[in-house]
């Protein structure tokens, strides 16, 4: 049985793929009296090592030696989020995530960070939450962003 890898180029198109839905269902929400909140389930730290991801930096004189995850790529949509949750179990990527806020200081007041079980943690949002006033985005990867 081969052993299920993290990274690749599959993972870069993903997460372009979700920027750009992002920026799109912020622009169409934008004036529809909505709040509007990105749910990352798994959030992980923010960012992909390049080695994760099958480059080697010896071999790319200029690859950037991180990608940007979800979390990061969410932060960096405008409109922003009324709110952002990041979900993550683990202490040291729920510290990179609260480190990750420093860099957004214009939006660190809208961000959570929950370390808690994913499932627990969607099943609390959906029954807390208010529909009628609010539209999400919920990002459920679990094999890391």
């Amino acid at each position: 049985m081969s052993q299920l890898t993290f990274g690749g180029m599959h993972t870069e198109e993903k997460l372009r793929v979700l920027e750009r839905y992002l920026a799109t269902y912020q622009k169409v929400l934008k004036g529809k009296g909505l709040a509007t909140v990105f749910f990352d389930a798994f959030a992980g730290t923010g960012k992909i090592p390049a080695e994760d991801r099958g480059l080697l930096l010896k071999d790319v004189e200029e690859a950037e030696p991180f990608i940007q995850g979800s979390a990061s790529r969410a932060l960096s949509v405008d409109p922003p989020f009324t709110n952002y949750i990041f979900v993550e179990k683990s202490p040291r990527k729920a510290a990179a995530l609260n480190a990750l806020k420093g860099k957004f200081p214009d939006r660190s007041s809208r961000i959570q960070i929950q370390r808690a079980d994913a499932n627990v943690a969607v099943e609390r949002f959906c029954a807390n939450t208010n529909w009628k006033r609010t539209r999400a985005v919920m990002f459920l990867d679990p094999f890391g962003n």
